[in-house]
């Protein structure tokens, strides 16, 4: 199968499953077999530029269709959006091939009416390559850098306009691959020596004292120092939460929505092998996925795994946490480099619903954590209500905000003016993450 065809099925995935983009996508190179590396490329290339860049593709197509963009076949606009994309932001396509693949891939579906319509709009776009764009400069960079009007306005009101298109900007690059340093089995030296002599490109993370950018990553599951488990693959913001929750060891320690399992398996390391931790999601499909890699790392022996909705009474004794961790469920918008899909179908009424979900959350985790325990708010989000809004909330109910002061990090470089910890991708070049650190009253 083509690298075309291959982002052709996976962007009719995501459009009509609501599938996310980087889950469609390896499953699809998986099953595509013995691909060339640079197909496999060109097929991520398409994959990510188009979901990326969508609101501009469609902006482009709108201009040459006489038919409204919504009232499209989602297979036909697809086809135009991998055409519009290549003719549009990939310069080493010839426009002939991206107009003909396109073409081919309608033909394919059984659309031959079709065909011509999709012939047709592509040659228009090749022979004037232009999207239009409003004069009004919020719905300029709406559109321009395919954010939804309603997040634009947002990041202006709070920015101004020329940060917000920076952050815009941000999200629109590819994120390298970054390395989190399992300490207890290598150091960072190490680690780089390592995946030099296996011949990936790598180098220290600028933020993180633990992290690893890798400049070339190809299919890291096939390297022998993968399957060593001397490191973990986890984004540079991501690293500084579990350094900054500042685990010792021997604490009992709860991670409430553990899944995907970097962060509690940074903790583990943390504690030095000496402790338990408590990974807990309500899943227990994701729960094996944790479990494989606190094996992979050795820390499978301090790993304690539950199935259990962590907003409802928890199989455990009240006061019984040293450390509980809540990385809540969030809108994801600081992902949104990693996760484009994301942006088109967040609205605005999702920043409050989920604000509202993870106080739920915190309420009922807090039953868990003893006197003088440690209690860390995390979201992957960029908005207020789900940062720093929550760590005033959390203030009123009693907590104490404490900073952390864990070694290696220059916490200046990431701190929040309330107090706990920001990253923001136009500004750290990382995923966009707020997490705040509080401590109980002992009495």
């Amino acid at each position: 199968m083509s690298a075309r065809a291959i982002a052709f099925q996976v962007l009719l995935q995501v459009e009509r499953a609501d599938a996310y983009l980087n889950v469609a996508l390896d499953a699809a190179l998986k099953s595509a077999g013995a691909l060339p590396r640079q197909e496999a490329a060109l097929a991520t290339e398409l994959c990510y530029g188009v979901a990326r860049r969508q609101l501009a593709l469609d902006a482009a197509i709108a201009a040459h269709s006489s038919r409204p963009i919504k009232k499209l076949e989602t297979a036909v606009l697809v086809a135009l959006r991998l055409g519009a994309y290549q003719l549009l932001y990939l310069d080493r396509v010839p426009a002939h091939a991206a107009v003909s693949e396109s073409v081919e891939l309608v033909r394919k579906q059984g659309l031959v009416r079709a065909t011509g319509f999709v012939n047709a709009i592509l040659r228009k776009l090749a022979a004037q390559l232009e999207v239009p764009l409003p004069n009004e400069p919020v719905q300029r960079i709406s559109v321009e850098a395919s954010h939804p009007l309603w997040l634009v306005q947002r990041w202006a009101t709070r920015f101004g306009l020329e940060e917000a298109q920076a952050l815009c900007g941000a999200d629109n690059e590819a994120p390298p691959v970054c390395l989190r340093v399992n300490r207890q089995r290598a150091t960072r030296e190490e680690v780089l020596d390592v995946l030099e002599k296996e011949g990936v490109r790598a180098k220290p993370s600028e933020l993180s004292p633990v992290g690893v950018i890798l400049e070339d990553a190809g299919r890291l599951s096939a390297l022998p120092s993968f399957q060593k488990g001397i490191y973990q693959v986890q984004d540079e913001a991501a690293q500084l939460v579990g350094l900054f929750a500042q685990p010792r060891p021997g604490m009992r320690v709860l991670d409430a929505c553990a899944a995907p399992g970097g962060k509690a398996c940074h903790l583990a390391e943390l504690m030095e092998g000496q402790g338990e931790v408590y990974a807990l999601d309500i899943h227990p499909r994701k729960l094996e996925k944790i479990q494989e890699e606190a094996r992979r790392l050795g820390h499978e022996p301090m790993m304690r795994l539950r199935a259990a909705d962590a907003g409802r009474p928890l199989p455990f004794e009240k006061s019984s946490f040293d450390l509980i961790l809540l990385d809540a469920p969030c809108t994801g918008l600081g992902t949104l480099r990693r996760h484009p899909e994301l942006r088109y179908r967040r609205n605005e009424s999702d920043v409050p619903r989920m604000a509202e979900l993870q106080r739920s959350l915190a309420k009922n985790l807090l039953e868990y954590l003893r006197p003088g325990g440690t209690f860390v708010f995390a979201v992957c989000s960029t908005e207020p209500e789900e940062g720093p809004l929550q760590a005033e909330w959390l203030t009123s109910t009693g907590l104490l905000l404490a900073a952390s002061t864990a070694a290696g990090v220059d916490w200046d470089k990431v701190k929040d003016r309330g107090g706990g910890m920001a990253t923001f991708p136009h500004r750290h070049r990382t995923d966009g993450f707020f997490a705040a650190r509080f401590q109980r009253k002992a009495s």
